[in-house]
């Protein structure tokens, strides 16, 4: 039989099991994201209003505790000795319970080598936030940009005045240009690839030319790299319509996107996911997001508590 003692520790070590258990299924269920343009459901209605303070960290930052970002709205507040064309604005990252201020670096021109602030070029080359989320079967992404899908002056612009893809880099693949395997085709334009909006493409031969160096991936070009193509399409919407919000006299959109992880052979509540990158067509501005939010940190803290619990029931033995 088990002492009293063993029944009690017993009896703690299985509560914050449990804790942890309903915490798991809670902060599955409490995504429940649609993509399709209100990201009401990201815990981000305060972005949405014509009032909206843009310039107020709060602003940004999602209630959904599954949701991890990156803003950078305008200049970097840390480098306005250098040549911009903004005002500086929110540069945050992290997630709801834990963010910081996020250092964009500077950006160099492929022109001069002259090192500027960016976003550069004006208001409408401005991508302003990237947010992600994941549950056990998709992966969620949320981008706040000023470049409209048909670009700046609608299907017959160039490349320089229209949106980037998606890149995305989930595993190592030696043919993947750039280091970037996978991307989503966002903008209504095909002067460059021949992908619609949402496809979701293997081993893009990624164009990676604009004013900002060093080059990204930016627009997929046609046809993909050998043994790569179309793989899927992504739940996929582009909108102005939910943030009533001009910045800068550049009204503002959303680009919301989801998708199975199965597509990139993905599997898990909490898969390791690495890169995910969206610029402009010119590369004027672009937001990097190193790494994919886990729960890791949340067990941390459980597992925590059971030692602290534990040490505190020793010592009032």
């Amino acid at each position: 039989m088990w002492s009293v003692d063993t029944m009690k520790r017993k009896s703690v070590v299985l509560l914050v099991i449990l804790t942890f258990m309903v915490f798991a299924v809670s902060a599955v269920s409490a995504l429940a994201i649609t993509a399709d343009g209100n990201l009401d459901d990201w815990g981000l209605h305060a972005l949405s209003g014509p009032a909206s303070d843009w310039n107020n960290n709060n602003t940004w930052i999602p209630t959904n505790p599954g949701v991890e970002f990156v803003v950078q709205d305008n200049d970097n507040p840390l480098h306005s000795a250098y040549p911009g064309f903004y005002g500086p604005g929110v540069h945050i990252t992290g997630t709801a319970n834990s963010w910081k201020f996020y250092d964009q670096p500077l950006g160099i021109l492929a022109s001069d080598g002259q090192l500027v602030n960016v976003p550069w070029g004006g208001e409408p080359y401005n991508v302003k936030a990237l947010y992600l989320a994941q549950d056990n079967d998709n992966v969620y992404v949320a981008i706040v940009s000023s470049m409209p899908q048909d670009g700046l002056f609608g299907n017959a612009s160039g490349h320089d005045n229209e949106p980037a893809d998606l890149a995305m880099h989930f595993s190592s693949n030696p043919s993947a240009k750039l280091g970037y395997e996978y991307g989503i085709k966002l903008g209504s334009q095909k002067n460059v690839g021949n992908y619609n909006p949402g496809d979701i493409v293997f081993l893009p031969n990624w164009q990676s030319q604009g004013y900002i160096l060093p080059a990204a991936p930016n627009l997929m070009e046609s046809p993909a790299l050998p043994g790569g193509g179309v793989v899927g399409h992504a739940q996929f919407a582009y909108t102005g319509s939910w943030i009533d919000h001009v910045d800068q006299g550049s009204p503002q959109h959303v680009i919301e996107i989801a998708f199975p992880k199965s597509v990139a052979g993905l599997t898990g509540q909490n898969v390791a996911l690495s890169n995910f990158l969206i610029t402009q067509g010119c590369e004027n501005d672009r937001i990097f997001v190193p790494e994919f939010p886990t729960i890791a940190v949340s067990v941390g803290a459980i597992l925590g508590m059971i030692f602290v619990v534990y040490s505190v029931r020793r010592k009032g033995e």
